[in-house]
């Protein structure tokens, strides 16, 4: 493709420079160009991981605008740390489990080569093989992998950003749903819970986990995994019911569990699906809840409540450490409430 050329300018030159310029401007002239939104979120997703090199390599206006280019006249949600991988959710999730197919081998090549302490391998995770999103549902196919290549193939894109980003023959790696490359992630929910008295939770993360510490998530993380299977409701639900019981230590019954979006996560190139949890519990409760009942209520120091129609104050009184997907997810939860509002 004509941007992968594009992208390696743009990192190899000095934004201030007449070619880094001339790069940024193709970039542009080619994100207009396009008709279709999913291309345009294809080339979003790259710019932003460019973006993500460029900060790597202390180029912090080049990385700003980059951002800057990703995230301006978007059709879906685009944030720094996270953006959209489909069209915005109206339908239920169905979730096809099979073997295979196998991740990229250029990737599984890269990643026999990495020696990462992982930790043990306690449960089958899951990664994306497919996600269509059709009139009726979001199909997502799924395929067991273990925590073991999921982390390694994670923490290697933590300490460089730059690796496995390009396939031997120069093109960008561009992973599903995005194009056709299959990586080692694991499928996550990205819940968002909405309180019965108009608040949205926000729980900082202990300083022990291994991804984002200290950050503040808005309002908790699940990977899936082998429990989440065998229901009534599809793996995703199960999966936003488990996470609120586990860390916040009550219930919240299926039908109050509603699929907002799909993401990506920029920084470890990982997808997820965006929940909305609707518990018949005020912020108070939940607080309360947690500090008394959760079994992994360790996993956050600190739980608050941000008032659902002034997020955006309440995400800025939590200052810069803020997980990577929680704006997304506030974009999506408005997104949602005002289709409610308007009926529509």
């Amino acid at each position: 493709m004509a941007y992968d050329s594009d992208l390696d300018q743009v990192l190899e030159e000095d934004v201030s420079s007449a070619a880094g310029r001339g790069a940024l401007a193709a970039l542009r002239r080619q994100l207009d160009g396009m008709d279709g939104a999913a291309d345009q979120q294809a080339l979003r997703m790259l710019i932003l991981r460019a973006a993500r090199i460029a900060e790597s390599r202390t180029s912090n206006a080049l990385a700003d605008d980059l951002i800057r280019l990703a995230t301006t006249d978007a059709r879906w949600l685009v944030t720094p740390g996270a953006l959209e991988a489909s069209s915005p959710l109206d339908v239920p999730i169905r979730v096809i489990v099979q073997d295979g197919p196998p991740v990229d081998p250029f990737i599984e090549a890269q990643l026999a080569h990495l020696n990462f302490a992982t930790g043990p391998d306690l449960e089958t995770k899951y990664r994306f093989t497919a996600l269509q999103q059709d009139k009726d549902a979001l199909t997502v196919a799924l395929a067991p992998t273990t925590w073991t290549n999921s982390r390694k193939f994670h923490a290697a894109l933590q300490r460089d950003p730059a690796w496995a980003s390009k396939l031997p023959d120069g093109r960008w790696i561009t992973p599903v749903p995005f194009g056709d490359q299959l990586l080692p992630g694991i499928a996550a929910v990205h819940a968002i819970i909405m309180t019965r008295d108009g608040q949205v939770i926000a729980a900082r993360r202990n300083a022990r986990m291994r991804y984002a510490p200290g950050h503040w998530s808005v309002s908790f993380e699940e990977q899936v995994n082998e429990q989440d299977f065998g229901r009534s409701q599809d793996a995703f639900t199960a999966a936003a019911q488990r996470g609120f019981h586990e860390e916040f230590g009550a219930e919240v019954a299926t039908g109050e569990v509603v699929p907002l979006a799909t993401l990506m996560e920029i920084g470890v190139a990982n997808l997820g699906v965006v929940m909305l949890v609707r518990p018949a519990l005020t912020a108070g409760e939940i607080r309360e809840s947690w500090r008394s009942s959760a079994k992994d209520g360790w996993e956050a120091d600190e739980v608050c409540g941000l008032r659902v129609d002034d997020l955006a104050t309440g995400i800025a009184h939590l200052g810069q450490l803020i997980h990577p997907s929680s704006e997304l997810r506030c974009l999506a939860l408005r997104r949602w409430l005002q289709l409610r509002r308007t009926g529509k």
